[in-house]
Parts: C-alpha cells; sequence; structure tokens
C-alpha cells in the first residue's frame, strides 16, 4: 500500500509539472503570463491528488479491483482536466 501513496504523490507532482511547466508548485512566478499557467497547473495537480486519494480509499476499503479502481479514477481526472481547462480558458477572456 506503501508504494500506491508513494506513487500518488509522484502522480500529482508530475501533473503539475507538465500543466505549469515549471517544478515548484510552491513559488508564484513573478511574471504574470506565468502565473495563469502556474494556477492551471497547481489546479490539474491538486485534481491528480485528489483522485489518487480516492484510487487510495477504493482499494483499501472496498472490494473493487485494482483495474477498475485505476480506469475509474482516471475517467474521472480526465474529466475534471477538461472542466478545469475551461474553467482557466474562461478566466483568462476577462
Amino acid at each position: 500500500m506503501e508504494i500506491y501513496v508513494g506513487g500518488v504523490i509522484v502522480w500529482a507532482f508530475f501533473c503539475f509539472a507538465f500543466a505549469a511547466e515549471q517544478l515548484n508548485p510552491f513559488a508564484k512566478p513573478k511574471n504574470f503570463v506565468y502565473r495563469s499557467q502556474w494556477r492551471y497547473g497547481r489546479r490539474v495537480g491538486g485534481s491528480a491528488l485528489g483522485f489518487g486519494v480516492i484510487f487510495l480509499l477504493l482499494i483499501a476499503m472496498t472490494p473493487v479491483t485494482l483495474v477498475v479502481s485505476l480506469v475509474l479514477c482516471g475517467v474521472l481526472f480526465a474529466i475534471s482536466c477538461v472542466l478545469i481547462s475551461r474553467v482557466v480558458k474562461a478566466n483568462e477572456a476577462f
């Protein structure tokens, strides 16, 4: 189970790094242009972490198999990323 916890944390960090195009989720960029990308990365990383916790809870507390819970959380994560992307684009329009 510990390997899954470590994997979820690493997955959330990689999602942030890929979406935000920087490695530090705690340091706000000084340039305004990069700040919206950083916010998007934080939202995607938080979503990955949240669905990773749901994945861990499904594995630990229900008789659902590993593959079913991974696919379910992966689909929900993909849907949330699309919704987050739309919200960020709508916020940049103003």
